[in-house]
């Protein structure tokens, strides 16, 4: 399970600090439209608390790593995505992120004492094998089973004697809960909570969370769609006595979306869904909520590029410290508002099949799986510019001028930046 005590190494943050200076208030009250957070993971400290966060969808591109000022009450940023995974110095130490955050997917065996404890499925029965001084197997009374797929029962959570564990289901490539358990080792017996007892919705819904205070176990989850798993959740409260309690953005102060980490912090919780962070405990009218910023910076000088896998134009590039509007996150990467005009030429001749224009011929559309080229000029011997590449999103770009045979468009909101070169920002939602 998770290591224990502390854990501060106590960047220095002159470099990150200093260019978060150049962007002021005003630009950091709006979230980009794809800073929904995929995945974050929280640890909180005596003066600090630390956030590393990434993207969703199959590109999973990485945000960064955040830490909050308790004194000062606001968010930092600590490290590009170049440091999601990788060391960053903090305050003459190091913090590696990979020792810090530990996975939350959870254990097939864990260690109690002397035993070992080994959760698995087995003839619709959960089954603990002990291992140790008192070795012994237990199995639970039968578990209905309301679907197919393969059971893949996780520990997740340790309070006390009490093993809890996630009642993991895979099918046809997809993972989602059926319910949770407990083995208590003190008594041998097993509790077992079902979908319908913890108001898991029809749908399939996943939990992403499993932690504790007091003699509650907090569950976080997600409610998936058929699109995404990433718009609906929240967290249950299991108290030992009584019925659990859901609590979402209708019936208490969070930010929206799935809740994708909540951790205990005195008696407050900290918990971070798709829409942002903040700190949360029952009863609480006034918190803050904070989200990822349309308003970044460009970390280093990064080259012109139309496209993640396109070429990058000869001679432009964004410079350091230049302030961009992030658009979505997309292949490792940004699509930004360049902080200049950038206009370029095509033709159906420079482009696969699927280009074609609007009805009001103001826009270039490129359907999904094609390629444009773009050129600075109406000829081919121009410098060349770069590609787009149309993926699930249907780009749609403003056409400045007809010639024909060629097409003037603008292409300033078109600029794909890789993640290392952006210094992302946690704001307040106003």
């Amino acid at each position: 399970m998770k290591p224990t005590g502390p854990r501060i190494f106590t960047v220095s943050l002159f470099l990150l600090i200093f260019m978060a200076s150049a962007i002021s208030a005003a630009d950091v009250n709006r979230a980009f439209d794809a800073g929904v957070m995929g995945a974050a993971q929280i640890y909180p400290e005596d003066e600090y608390v630390f956030m590393r966060a990434r993207a969703g969808g199959g590109h999973r591109t990485p945000y960064g790593l955040f830490v909050f000022d308790r004194a000062k009450g606001e968010w930092l940023t600590l490290g590009t995505a170049a440091h999601f995974s990788n060391p960053v110095p903090w305050k003459g130490n190091t913090i590696d992120p990979e020792t810090l955050f530990y996975s939350r997917s959870g254990y097939e065996n864990i260690q109690l004492g002397s035993n070992t404890y080994e959760i698995r499925w087995d003839q619709g029965r959960a089954v603990v094998n002990v291992t140790g001084i008192e070795p012994a197997q237990y199995t639970s009374d039968n578990i209905p089973e309301p679907g197919g797929g393969t059971r893949e029962y996780l520990f997740k959570y340790v309070q006390g004697t009490r093993l809890w564990f996630d009642m993991r289901v895979k099918t046809s490539g997809m993972l989602y809960s059926e319910g949770i358990g407990c083995f208590d080792a003190s008594d041998k017996s097993f509790t077992i909570y079902s979908t319908q007892q913890l108001g898991f919705e029809k749908e399939r819904t996943i939990i992403t969370r499993m932690t504790g205070s007091g003699d509650r176990v907090i569950l976080g989850v997600s409610f998936c769609d058929t699109d995404t798993c990433l718009n609906k959740g929240g967290f249950i409260m299991v108290p030992r006595q009584g019925d659990p309690v859901l609590y979402n953005a209708e019936n208490a102060r969070l930010p929206g979306g799935a809740v994708l980490d909540i951790v205990p912090d005195a008696d407050l919780f900290w918990v971070a869904t798709a829409h942002g962070v903040t700190q949360w405990k029952p009863g609480m009218q006034t918190n803050s909520i904070y989200h990822l910023t349309a308003t970044a910076l460009v970390f280093g000088s990064a080259p012109l590029t139309l496209w993640s896998d396109g070429t990058p134009a000869v001679g432009k590039e964004i410079p350091d410290k230049t302030t961009v509007t992030i658009i979505r996150a997309i292949n490792l990467g940004f699509v930004t508002t360049a902080p200049y005009p950038v206009t370029g030429w095509t033709s159906k001749d420079h482009a696969t099949k699927g280009l074609y224009i609007s009805d009001d011929g103001a826009e270039l559309v490129v359907e999904p799986g094609n390629k444009i080229s773009f050129y600075s000029g109406p000829a081919a011997d121009a410098s060349f510019m770069g590609d787009i590449q149309s993926m699930d999103e249907i780009p749609r770009i403003k056409i400045l001028e007809n010639q024909g045979d060629w097409i003037h468009v603008e292409l300033t909101q078109n600029v794909w930046i890789p993640a290392r070169n952006i210094i992302l920002y946690m704001g307040p939602v106003e």
